[in-house]
């Protein structure tokens, strides 16, 4: 009977104790699923205007979507394409390429990772991308150091990334038809400035220029620009205020230039003077006038002196050689009259050795009559007696300088003498006899 009733209970929990080991065996329905992990890589594959994100996720079992977020500041507002991560317990390294990015620019971006058991993000990074080489660019294209023959062809170039050569075109029109050699003007990133010699051009005319650069992404070429080459004078003048004047005095010399330039031009003054034995030297320069006049002052003249205009051209210019006379300064100082004699005393300035001093008068008939000469001393000055001359009258001292040329002669103030009172002769009176 208790055998019975055991095999009972037991039949009446079997049942339930399969149950049990089946509830056992199934997973509980109610357990939470856990979100995939995710870690922002550093971008690779940088250039211009493409990168490639990375990032390390771990999807925990879960299936799970994974796109970055990207900006150039941290607010990103942009998103990259997705990329499926199947479920499973190891990280995968996940790669997804993005275009269309704006070359030397920062970018922010981290990764997300989506899945049945949440939403993760990865920290902030950033990359820059690299400079996009593209066609090169031209600034400050001008022509400089101008002469009557050539000039300088400047220009500033920016290669912009890429090998980069240029040359100048350049002629009368803007056909041009003459270039400079090509040059290479680097391929970085700096202006660079650029500059070709031209010569072999024709005085007065004008030409039109302009730069021509290269590089792989194309060609740019800088507006045309234009310079007049110097022109040349056809002759020069010039001309004296006066051709004698006194040791140590002043002289104006004007000139003009003829021919198809003559305004702006800087013109030279060269001088040699007594005993021209030294080659013209300058002295003085000046730029003539829209009317093509110039100016020049010589002060303190001391010998006789030579003076030419020189004014640029292919040959230089030059005009007559004109010649200004010095004259001695004849200093008369004193004049002391006698009984019998006239006496006289002055200076010849310069002191020349070989001067004399002639005293003269002036004869009824307008005349000047030499009447004595001395030699000066070796300070120049001088002492003249001479005999009283009746009717008396004006006279002066005449400076000769006997030197070659070096100075010409040169009288002195004039002086009055005057003349001489008659005697008064005694008569006797006879008386006459009856």
């Amino acid at each position: 009977m208790c055998h019975e009733n055991r095999m009972r209970r037991l039949v009446l929990l079997l049942p339930v104790l399969v149950i049990a080991a089946l509830a056992a065996a199934l997973p509980a329905t109610g357990a939470p699923i856990a979100p995939p992990t995710v870690q922002t890589k550093p971008a690779v594959d940088i250039n211009g205007t493409e990168a490639t994100l990375t990032a390390l996720v771990d999807p925990k079992g879960s299936d799970t979507t994974v796109h970055f977020e990207i900006g150039t500041d941290a607010t990103y507002g942009l998103q990259s394409s997705s990329q499926d991560v199947p479920a499973g317990s190891e990280p995968v390294t996940v790669k997804i390429p993005v275009q269309g990015l704006t070359s030397s620019t920062t970018y922010h971006f981290r990764a997300v990772a989506k899945s049945a058991g949440g939403t993760a993000r990865g920290a902030d990074a950033t990359f820059v991308t690299a400079r996009q080489s593209t066609t090169p660019r031209v600034a400050g294209t001008k022509a400089q150091d101008i002469s009557l023959s050539g000039a300088t062809l400047v220009s500033i170039i920016t290669p912009r990334g890429a090998e980069t050569t240029y040359h100048f075109e350049y002629g009368r029109d803007q056909t041009y038809g003459a270039t400079t050699p090509e040059t290479s003007a680097g391929d970085g990133w700096d202006a660079v400035p650029v500059n070709a010699r031209i010569e072999g051009l024709e005085p007065g005319k004008s030409y039109h220029f302009r730069l021509v650069t290269t590089n792989a992404n194309g060609t740019a070429r800088s507006i045309d620009h234009k310079f007049v080459v110097l022109g040349t004078p056809s002759a020069a003048s010039l001309a004296a205020s006066k051709y004698r004047v006194p040791y140590g005095g002043a002289v104006r010399l004007t000139g003009r230039l003829a021919g198809s330039k003559r305004g702006g031009v800087r013109v030279r003054l060269q001088i040699t003077t007594f005993p021209f034995d030294q080659p013209f030297a300058d002295i003085a320069t000046a730029t003539s006038s829209s009317r093509g006049t110039y100016r020049f002052t010589l002060p303190d003249l001391q010998a006789t002196t030579r003076a030419v205009i020189i004014a640029p051209g292919m040959p230089d210019i030059l005009s007559p050689i004109i010649s200004v006379q010095v004259a001695v300064r004849t200093q008369l100082t004193s004049v002391r009259v006698t009984r019998r004699r006239v006496i006289v005393h002055g200076a010849i300035l310069p002191a020349i050795p070989t001067a004399t001093a002639s005293l003269q008068r002036l004869a009824s008939n307008g005349r000047w009559l030499p009447v004595a000469r001395r030699h000066v001393r070796s300070d120049g000055s001088y002492r003249i007696r001479a005999r009283r001359w009746r009717a008396g009258g004006e006279l002066r001292v005449v400076g000769v300088a006997h030197d070659q040329g070096g100075h010409v002669s040169a009288p002195s103030r004039i002086a009055t003498v005057p003349s001489m009172k008659p005697r008064h002769r005694h008569h006797h009176h006879r008386r006459h006899r009856r």
